[in-house]
């Protein structure tokens, strides 16, 4: 089973995000902010990480670029969520390293394409 950290520290997102997830068979770990978020990313190494951008405790940014600096995550995608939806702001997610950037609010198909998406191509890279 695959297994995906959501970090995002808006309670009622994080728990319907992380409900669409299990729904679809995916093991779900979940953190509030993000800097509790990095240290889960460390100690589990999920397959995949969404991440809210906008959070306390280090934001969406930080925790790329810590994860994308370690050896051990660097290879995790990162999949952005924010509210923040202008063509700017997604491109300077993408330039950073994210694999993807998803705008709140979203459909459950839209994350679970987006999950798919980037599961699929991770599993046919390797």
């Amino acid at each position: 089973m695959e297994k995906i950290l959501l970090i995002e520290d808006n309670e009622f997102i994080r728990e319907n995000a992380a409900q669409m997830l299990s729904f679809a068979q995916y093991e779900v770990l979940t953190a509030e902010d993000g800097k509790k978020g990095i240290a889960s990313a460390i100690k589990n190494l999920p397959d995949l990480i969404i991440c809210d951008i906008m959070m306390p405790e280090s934001d969406g940014f930080c925790v790329l670029e810590t994860l994308k600096k370690l050896p051990e995550t660097s290879d995790i995608p990162i999949v952005f969520l924010s509210a923040k939806s202008t063509k700017e702001n997604k491109s300077y997610g993408l330039e950073m390293g994210a694999a993807d950037y998803l705008t709140k609010p979203f459909s459950e198909q839209d994350l679970l394409n987006v999950v798919e998406n980037i599961l699929h191509h991770r599993h046919n890279k390797v």
